[in-house]
């Protein structure tokens, strides 16, 4: 006779809710000629977290939105041109996370945001739960 053991999966426990506030800029210069372009962004996500047996690995994917508000910037010593727009990003990923304490986290991930200018980034880091 064996044990049987329940788990109960593809509940709310699952996912976890983040925001996140990010900075992206960049700038070229050539032949007497500036252009820049600047994205401020502020976003909620929602991770799905993977059923694993150890608990010091813990994989996820996400997805989520964000508000980005981009400046441009270009021109030339004497005329310059610049325009700002606010724009609705979708945001794609996954990570993982370990443990550090009951309320902090060790994390690394990637991100793909689909916006007018679409953007791939990692990250590595520390979050911190507010409630648990």
């Amino acid at each position: 006779m064996g044990l049987a053991r329940s788990r109960t999966s593809g509940t709310w426990r699952d996912v976890r809710l983040s925001s996140h506030l990010g900075y992206w800029s960049k700038s070229e210069n050539a032949f007497g000629a500036e252009a820049s372009v600047r994205d401020i962004s502020l976003g909620a996500r929602a991770r799905y977290m993977f059923h694993v047996s150890s608990p010091t690995f813990q994989p996820y994917v996400g997805t989520g939105l964000g508000l980005h508000f981009f400046h441009m910037k270009a021109g030339v010593p004497g005329f310059i041109v610049q325009d700002s727009a606010t724009k609705l990003g979708l945001d794609l990923g996954g990570g993982v996370l370990t443990p550090v304490s009951p309320m902090t986290d060790l994390f690394a991930d990637l991100w793909y945001t689909v916006a007018d200018i679409n953007q791939f980034s990692m990250k590595a880091g520390v979050s911190f739960r507010i409630n648990r």
